[in-house]
Parts: structure tokens; sequence; C-alpha cells
């Protein structure tokens, strides 16, 4: 009796809660990827599937990789839980908004070194950047950095040589990307394991540019693919080293350089 009582249960469950928890965690994944909470409210993102059932909701609560790319256009206090539900796996961050908050920012300064991949779309780089990379030694998961001003018909800040020399301590970092603001080439970052450099900057803040520095760079950086510059070296298409200098780059792959 209970034996058939058990089966009736089971039968009028809905067919999906049939599915085992570890497939609903794939099925949860897919949908996060379509639909990631930094383009979508949470209505209408992955998160609603945490509240269609209480089934629903404890398998999307107990499985950390469903929450590996905190939000940050929400309450910090929100921020903060999801970094908490994603345990000790490494994080993709991405910020969107034009200024980002010292509460928000705090929450990533709690956890560098689960950062894998940071993105940051913003107007001006608050000192609290500069916070987080002078633990350049505590990034130690930090694979990819792209930074990208939002603003373009404002000053464009200025990537200090410090960040860069920051940058260059990062162990793992494979890929940069620099988009729109003032760059020196007094200083180009050059991690150990650096295989894609993207520099699209509005030139050098003092209209300077030194070849040595730069050759130096490049020389050490001989896992280079990817090369990919603009506005970086004011005329290029008719400037070149003085002494006729060259660098070989063995695995370089794609290069790109535009005035």
């Amino acid at each position: 009796m209970q034996g058939n009582e058990s089966q009736e249960n089971y039968d009028a469950q809905p067919t999906v809660n049939r599915l085992p928890a570890e497939t609903l965690c794939q099925i949860f994944l897919v949908v996060a990827r379509k639909r990631p909470m930094s383009r979508y409210p949470k209505q209408r993102s992955w998160f609603a599937i945490t509240q269609v059932c209480q089934f629903w909701r404890t398998v999307s609560i107990g499985y950390p990789q469903l929450w590996t790319s905190p939000n940050f256009d929400c309450d910090p206090a929100f921020t903060y839980l999801m970094i908490q539900r994603a345990k000790d796996i490494p994080l993709t961050v991405e910020f969107s908004q034009l200024r980002m908050d010292e509460e928000e920012l705090s929450n990533i300064l709690h956890c560098p070194g689960r950062i894998r991949s940071l993105k940051a779309c913003v107007d001006y780089l608050l000192p609290t950047w500069s916070n987080l990379f002078a633990k350049a030694a505590s990034l130690n998961n930090l694979e990819s950095l792209i930074l990208q001003a939002v603003e373009k018909d404002i000053d464009p800040f200025y990537v200090e040589m410090n960040l860069v020399d920051s940058l260059n301590e990062c162990q793992s970092l494979t890929h940069i990307e620099i988009r729109d603001f003032y760059f020196s080439t007094a200083s180009f970052p050059t991690p150990p394991h650096l295989t894609s450099l993207i520099l699209h900057t509005v030139g050098d803040l003092y209209n300077e540019f030194l070849w040595d520095p730069f050759l130096d760079a490049l020389e050490i950086s001989q896992n280079l693919t990817v090369l990919d510059l603009k506005h970086t070296i004011p005329y290029f298409s008719h400037s070149a080293p003085c002494d006729g200098r060259f660098v070989r780059l063995p695995h370089l792959q794609h290069l790109k350089i535009q005035d």
C-alpha cells in the first residue's frame, strides 16, 4: 500500500522534476548563458528559475557554478550573496555601470584570488581599482582583463604606470584589453604568460612615443599570439626605430597596428 502511494506521489510530480538534480543544473547553466543578469532584470534573467518551485530553488542555490558571474547592477548585498553561493569557484566579474560604488567594489576586494575574468566598463578608474591591483599577488587566478571607457566625449582617464606594473605581477594573466583610455608608451604590460594584447587607446597623454620601452616589452612577451594596437603609436606608418631595431615574435598569429 505504502509503495503504491509513493508511486502515485512520484507520478503526480511535474515531468521536469523527475530529472536528476545534476541534469537540471546543466539546463540551468544553459539558461544562465543565454539570459545573464547583466543584460536582463531579475524577472527576465536566469534568476527567475530560482522562483519556479521549491525543488528548483533548492537545486539552483546549491549549485555553485550557477553563481560565478555575480551581478553588480543590483543591491550590493545581493551581489555579495551571489559571491557566497559560488563558494570557492573562480569568478567572472563584469562592471557595466558608469561609476562604481565603493561598497560594490569592496565585495570584490574580499576575494581577489577568485577572479578569473574581469571586465570593467567605466568612465574613470576609482582609487579602489588601484587597491585591487595593488593586491596583484592575490590575483593568482586572473586570466583576462578588459578595461573599457564608456563615455568617449569626456576627458579620458590615464592608465597609470603603477597599474601596469601591478598587472605584470599577475602570473596567470593571458589577455589584456584596454580601450579609450590614455596610455603611456613608457610602460607596456608584460605579464609572464601574456598571449593577447589589445590597446585601442586615445594616444599617449604626453604625445611622446618611446620606441625602446615598447620594443623591450615585446622582447619579453615571447608568447604573444595577438597584438592589436590603435592610436597607441602616433604616425606609425611614417615612423620607425632610429637604429633599425626589430623584434621576433615566434608565436604571433594576428598583428594589427593603426595610427
